[in-house]
């Protein structure tokens, strides 16, 4: 029933993916607000602050998780991943979102997710034009000013470069511009930093908050990740498959958005092993395009309907224990 609903590329469905998140959201709105204020990043004054109220921190969260499902909804269908229009990606990244983002604080790997998104929608729509020196500046800007919030997304430059090699000729200036316009926001940040708080310059150690965070994992966590690994597996499939009835502008997106998942995948793992953060928040993005190519061509699979609706029980279900209903199973 749900997936018919999200299946619909009527405008409107926008209000039921802002109902979902709202739903998922309320738990949430019961329990303490949790932050380390010792830790050390380039906006940390500004989290510290918005972390001092939990009515802010709520709201915030709220709204990037309903901004971002609706963003990558748009960038999916813009760029053409699939002739009908829908709204299944932001279903599954509404999911995903609750599922991996520390839910306990404004993290900052939430925001800079949701701010790196015009980046792959400047990057994703490049395809036969002669000039494209201001979509790849834009997609470098938008990437600077991510990495500003939380550095891991760095990681994700190498992407465009990748991708400018594999489906462009090549053209120094195409390579360089991205990198020149994502060391901007750095720059006025650093000016900002001499002249207003030169503290900031030399306490930001790169360190971010884990309290909350998703890695710390349960039964709950490590059960709806192995789901989402199953499903993932039809997922990749249905996606590979689909390369054979795109038309050429479907294939480049593909093949590109291909090139900047495994980015992300690189950079969660950065952001997991060394910074010791939310990194798997940012899986959220990648695999709502996955999961919704495959549940596009599907018409009749009890297998994969079962698994998504265990997936989504198992969501669910980490909700819920999170605010303490499911206190009494919660296992190490």
């Amino acid at each position: 029933m749900i997936l018919r609903i999200f299946k619909s590329n009527q405008p409107f469905t926008a209000i039921f993916v802002i109902l979902l998140a709202v739903l998922l959201w309320i738990p949430e709105w019961m329990r303490p607000i949790e932050w380390d204020p010792q830790n050390s990043f380039l906006l940390n004054s500004t989290f510290n602050t918005i972390n001092k109220s939990p009515w802010l921190v709520h709201f915030l969260n709220l709204i990037f998780v309903v901004s971002g499902a609706l963003g990558i909804n748009k960038i999916f269908n813009r760029a053409e991943f699939h002739p009908k229009s829908n709204h299944l990606p932001s279903l599954f990244f509404t999911l995903g979102a609750f599922l991996f983002m520390p839910m306990q604080c404004f993290h900052p790997v939430l925001p800079a997710l949701v701010l790196s998104m015009p980046a792959w929608s400047f990057v994703l729509g490049i395809f036969r034009q002669n000039r494209v020196l201001h979509e790849y500046f834009m997609a470098g800007f938008w990437l600077g000013i991510s990495s500003l919030i939380y550095l891991p997304i760095a990681g994700l430059f190498i992407t465009p470069l990748i991708s400018i090699l594999y489906t462009r000729a090549f053209n120094w200036r195409e390579l360089l511009l991205p990198l020149i316009a994502g060391c901007l926001p750095f720059v006025y940040w650093g000016v900002y930093a001499i002249f207003m708080n030169q503290s900031a310059l030399t306490t930001a150690a790169f360190t971010y908050p884990t309290v909350g965070n998703s890695e710390r994992l349960n039964v709950y966590h490590e059960t709806a990740i192995i789901f989402g690994g199953l499903l993932f597996i039809p997922s990749l499939l249905a996606y590979l498959r689909s390369y054979g009835f795109s038309s050429n502008r479907s294939r480049n997106t593909k093949s590109v958005f291909t090139i900047m998942s495994l980015g992300v995948l690189v950079v969660a793992a950065v952001g997991i092993f060394h910074f010791r953060s939310g990194g798997l928040t940012l899986l959220a993005l990648p695999l709502s395009v996955y999961y919704a190519m495959h549940f596009l061509e599907i018409r009749k699979n009890w297998i994969s309907n079962s698994v998504l609706l265990l997936f989504f029980i198992i969501v669910s279900f980490r909700i819920f224990r999170l605010v303490g209903y499911l206190g009494d199973l919660y296992i190490f």
